[in-house]
């Protein structure tokens, strides 16, 4: 999918193929995915490496930005230990390469790969995860032998993948003292509580605990909160669904498959908090 012309040609990976009796929406509140692997600190990636990756990628991903480095991609089984780290040059900064629209992009640094696709305009449809998937496999293995051309490998450690959806105010809800008409179970704001402006709540489940939500040693972190739109100031209820899992092997067909199953368990877990109200609202094929 990358437009590599004759520097570096695509290479066509076996596509994962989703469980048939997977939940599926004709018009989900997705407004961005991400697809990721952490992987060890590459001693080759220096500060002319995103220069050099950009001319790779720019006939499909002209546009380039600078952001701060990321931490390493890690579990959050525990909070993280307060320690002190001496470093004798300063880490190399993440790079986006995006597409002419903005709403694909690849993000590198020298420990993580990422693709995300998210919704830049209002009317924007979500191209579903097959596509998201094959811009991200594709990345990885020019990545990959963008990597090993300068005598490394890359060793991949952890996995993500990430949905964003975004519930506006409207037919769904008006008062987000109380959303169960969008949230399964959900329990309005006590009565004694008023003038409430915002709600937050975070919670993960792992498969070392028993969920049901995860499995083969993932950990999903689900968070749901309240916002104001920029562009127009309207209300909307922010609901993220994180998974995150080692990885055993840096192999593509290991490294999708890893990927398909934790983006399942995410859109199974997403049907499982929302109510069958929303699921009409959305448009519920299956």
């Amino acid at each position: 999918m990358l437009g590599l012309g004759r520097k570096c040609p695509t290479v066509t990976h076996m596509s994962y193929k989703r469980s048939e009796d997977l939940p599926s929406y004709s018009a989900p509140p997705v407004n961005e995915v991400a697809i990721g692997i952490g992987f060890s600190p590459l001693t080759c990636w220096n500060s002319v490496c995103p220069g050099e990756f950009r001319a790779l990628v720019r006939d499909k991903f002209p546009k380039i930005e600078d952001k701060g480095p990321l931490p390493p991609l890690a579990l959050l089984t525990r909070a993280p230990e307060s320690t002190a780290t001496v470093l004798e040059i300063p880490p190399v900064r993440r790079t986006w390469y995006l597409a002419d629209s903005t709403d694909l992009l690849i993000q590198v640094q020298e420990d993580r790969l990422h693709v995300n696709w998210r919704r830049v305009q209002e009317e924007d449809s979500y191209p579903r995860y097959g596509r998201v998937l094959g811009e991200f496999t594709d990345a990885l293995d020019l990545f990959q032998r963008f990597v090993e051309g300068r005598g490394e490998r890359i060793f991949c450690t952890a996995g993500e993948v990430s949905y964003v959806n975004h519930i506006p105010e409207g037919p769904l809800w008006s008062d987000w003292n109380d959303l169960s008409s969008v949230l399964q179970g959900w329990s309005p704001v006590p009565g004694a509580v008023s003038g409430i402006e915002a709600i937050a709540g975070t919670f993960t489940a792992s498969a070392d605990s028993g969920s049901n939500l995860v499995a083969d040693g993932r950990q999903m972190t689900i968070d749901i909160k309240t916002a104001i739109r920029r562009n127009d100031q309207s209300r909307i209820v922010i609901l993220q669904l994180v998974n995150r899992g080692r990885l055993g092997s840096s192999e593509h067909e290991a490294v999708t498959e890893w990927c398909g199953r934790a983006s399942e368990e995410i859109v199974r877990a997403f049907t499982q908090l929302t109510t069958a109200r929303a699921h009409e609202h959305w448009r519920r094929i299956r």
